[in-house]
Protein backbone atom coordinates (compact mmCIF):
# COMPACT_ATOMS: atom_id res chain seq x y z
CA UNK A 1 0.00 0.00 0.00
CA UNK A 2 1.53 3.61 -0.84
CA UNK A 3 1.07 5.99 1.43
CA UNK A 4 1.81 9.50 0.63
CA UNK A 5 3.98 11.63 2.81
CA UNK A 6 3.25 13.29 5.81
CA UNK A 7 1.99 16.60 5.86
CA UNK A 8 1.06 16.39 1.71
CA UNK A 9 -1.95 15.76 -0.63
CA UNK A 10 -1.47 12.72 -2.46
CA UNK A 11 -2.53 13.70 -5.02
CA UNK A 12 -1.03 16.48 -6.15
CA UNK A 13 1.97 16.93 -3.64
CA UNK A 14 0.63 20.25 -2.05
CA UNK A 15 0.90 20.44 2.01
CA UNK A 16 -2.56 20.66 3.65
CA UNK A 17 -3.27 21.92 7.06
CA UNK A 18 -4.81 18.23 8.68
CA UNK A 19 -1.27 16.70 7.86
CA UNK A 20 -0.90 15.88 11.36
CA UNK A 21 -3.85 14.67 11.62
CA UNK A 22 -3.11 12.12 9.10
CA UNK A 23 0.09 11.09 10.55
CA UNK A 24 -1.97 10.46 13.45
CA UNK A 25 -4.44 7.79 11.67
CA UNK A 26 -0.81 6.30 9.72
CA UNK A 27 0.38 6.00 13.15
CA UNK A 28 -2.37 4.55 14.69
CA UNK A 29 -2.68 1.60 11.36
CA UNK A 30 1.09 0.75 11.74
CA UNK A 31 0.20 0.45 15.57
CA UNK A 32 -2.56 -1.99 14.86
CA UNK A 33 -0.46 -4.12 12.06
CA UNK A 34 2.25 -3.94 14.29
CA UNK A 35 0.04 -5.93 16.93
CA UNK A 36 -1.50 -8.12 15.04
CA UNK A 37 2.01 -9.16 13.44
CA UNK A 38 3.25 -9.50 17.10
CA UNK A 39 0.48 -12.13 17.37
CA UNK A 40 1.45 -14.05 14.11
CA UNK A 41 4.90 -14.54 15.21
CA UNK A 42 4.57 -15.44 18.57
CA UNK A 43 1.93 -18.15 17.33
CA UNK A 44 4.69 -19.06 14.90
CA UNK A 45 6.98 -19.53 17.52
CA UNK A 46 4.72 -21.58 19.55
CA UNK A 47 4.22 -23.93 16.82
CA UNK A 48 7.84 -23.94 16.07
CA UNK A 49 8.37 -25.23 19.35
CA UNK A 50 5.88 -27.90 19.32
CA UNK A 51 7.55 -29.23 15.87
CA UNK A 52 10.29 -29.56 17.53
CA UNK A 53 9.31 -31.02 20.58
CA UNK A 54 7.73 -33.55 18.33
CA UNK A 55 10.61 -34.04 16.37
CA UNK A 56 12.47 -35.17 19.47
CA UNK A 57 10.28 -37.55 20.41
CA UNK A 58 9.70 -39.20 17.06
CA UNK A 59 13.76 -39.42 16.49
CA UNK A 60 13.74 -41.18 20.02
CA UNK A 61 10.90 -43.21 18.88
CA UNK A 62 12.87 -44.49 15.84
CA UNK A 63 16.42 -44.86 17.55
CA UNK A 64 14.26 -47.26 19.74
CA UNK A 65 12.46 -49.20 16.75
CA UNK A 66 16.07 -49.21 15.06
CA UNK A 67 17.34 -51.11 18.16
CA UNK A 68 14.35 -53.58 18.73
CA UNK A 69 14.69 -54.49 14.81
CA UNK A 70 18.67 -55.06 15.18
CA UNK A 71 18.08 -57.45 18.30
CA UNK A 72 15.57 -59.08 16.57
CA UNK A 73 17.31 -59.39 13.08
CA UNK A 74 20.29 -60.81 15.52
CA UNK A 75 18.19 -63.09 16.92
CA UNK A 76 16.85 -64.22 13.73
CA UNK A 77 20.21 -65.01 12.03
CA UNK A 78 20.84 -67.45 15.20
CA UNK A 79 17.72 -69.10 14.53
CA UNK A 80 18.45 -69.94 10.91
CA UNK A 81 21.65 -70.91 11.55
CA UNK A 82 20.93 -73.31 14.34
CA UNK A 83 17.96 -74.39 11.98
CA UNK A 84 20.35 -75.20 9.32
CA UNK A 85 22.56 -76.69 11.58
CA UNK A 86 19.83 -79.11 12.63
CA UNK A 87 19.31 -79.17 8.50
CA UNK A 88 22.53 -81.20 7.80
CA UNK A 89 22.22 -83.46 10.61
CA UNK A 90 21.32 -87.01 9.33
CA UNK A 91 17.50 -87.09 10.64
CA UNK A 92 14.44 -88.91 9.47
CA UNK A 93 12.73 -86.49 7.09
CA UNK A 94 9.42 -87.23 9.40
CA UNK A 95 11.20 -85.95 12.23
CA UNK A 96 11.87 -82.39 10.47
CA UNK A 97 8.27 -82.42 8.77
CA UNK A 98 7.11 -82.55 12.16
CA UNK A 99 9.92 -80.05 13.32
CA UNK A 100 8.39 -77.87 10.43
CA UNK A 101 5.15 -78.18 11.78
CA UNK A 102 5.36 -77.45 14.94
CA UNK A 103 7.28 -74.16 14.34
CA UNK A 104 4.26 -73.12 11.98
CA UNK A 105 1.62 -73.73 14.76
CA UNK A 106 4.02 -71.74 17.09
CA UNK A 107 3.80 -68.95 14.90
CA UNK A 108 -0.05 -69.09 14.36
CA UNK A 109 -0.97 -69.50 18.25
CA UNK A 110 1.70 -65.97 18.23
CA UNK A 111 -0.10 -64.35 15.56
CA UNK A 112 -3.31 -65.30 17.00
CA UNK A 113 -2.72 -64.01 20.49
CA UNK A 114 -0.92 -60.63 19.40
CA UNK A 115 -3.93 -60.03 16.86
CA UNK A 116 -7.10 -60.78 18.87
CA UNK A 117 -5.38 -60.11 22.21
Amino acid sequence: MRRAPVGTNEWNGQATATGGNHHHIYEQQNEEMIDDLKGKVGALKSLTIDIGHEVQSQNKYLSEMDSDFGRTGGFLGQTMSRLGDLAKLRIKPTMFCYLILFSFLVFLVLWYVIRFR
